[in-house]
């Protein structure tokens, strides 16, 4: 992977302003909030364009734009990826979502996603995250290349196993869901192509940059027992997001690219 350091700056331009208030009001209540951030790059090696010459019309903007493509870079190692029925209130989650992470703005159509991590595995229970992804196709503005941008819309946790233990699990974490009509999760990818150097303009590498913002609050009673300062919890918290975003970008970049070379023979 590429420079996974990738502009630390980005990440405050993102929070937006609304971000003060909730953290002001949050501290009143006894709750520190926690904010843990990572970003990573990651690129393939390079790649030929296609010939422009051959009329088989076969294009990168016509690589992008085949479903089964796209859904390869949410599968990672190991993701279920199924359509979703788009509604009012997934649009509107998506729209401010948008806005919040700097991707362009969903239209109507737009297709959602519905992604299902592999899980985490307890004796008897098998816990489940389950995202709603909107997916938009854009062409670059500056480069011309198309991009694939990935805004996380909505997760839920899905417990699987006997009854009983998902009934307890599901009133453990019903009344924390309630509560979490904010997102406290908030994530974008966005996946393109660029000349693999200046030089050469018939050699392209695909190139994927992720952010993934995970806001904790906290009981600062907690805070207190923990045996770190509130900035050590989110540095170490953050450094766990990169490995998380790492383990799926890598080798999902990677299936894009082999489903290209296939796509151009």
């Amino acid at each position: 992977g590429g420079g996974g350091g990738g502009g630390g700056g980005g990440a405050l331009s993102l929070a937006s302003t609304d971000d003060i208030t909730d953290a002001g009001t949050a501290e009143k209540k006894g709750v520190a909030l926690l904010k843990f951030v990572g970003e990573a790059t990651t690129i393939t090696d390079p790649v030929p364009l296609p010939s422009q010459a051959s009329d088989d019309g076969k294009s990168l903007a016509a690589f992008f734009s085949i479903d089964s493509h796209r859904d390869l870079l949410m599968r990672g190692t190991g993701n279920t990826v199924e359509p979703m029925e788009a509604n009012k209130e997934l649009m509107e989650r998506w729209i401010t979502e948008a806005k919040r992470v700097g991707a362009v703005r969903p239209d109507e159509g737009d297709p959602l996603l519905q992604v299902t991590t592999s899980g985490i595995q307890f004796p008897g229970l098998k816990i489940l995250s389950v995202a709603t992804i909107g997916a938009k196709l854009i062409v670059d503005d500056d480069s011309g290349y198309p991009v694939h941008e990935f805004t996380l819309v909505k997760d839920t946790i899905k417990a699987e196993g006997p009854r009983p233990i998902r009934f307890i699990f599901n009133k453990l974490t019903a009344t924390r869901d309630e509560e979490a009509k904010e997102q406290t999760t908030h994530s974008l990818t966005r996946t393109t192509a660029k000349p693999a150097d200046s030089d050469d303009q018939m050699m392209i590498v695909f190139i994927s940059s992720s952010y993934l913002e995970v806001d904790v609050s906290f009981p600062k009673v907690l805070l207190r027992i923990l045996p770190v300062s509130k900035e050590k919890a989110e540095e170490q918290g953050s450094q766990s997001i990169l490995k998380t975003i790492e383990k799926d970008s890598g080798p999902a970049l990677e299936s894009f690219k082999d489903a290209y070379l296939k796509y151009m023979r």
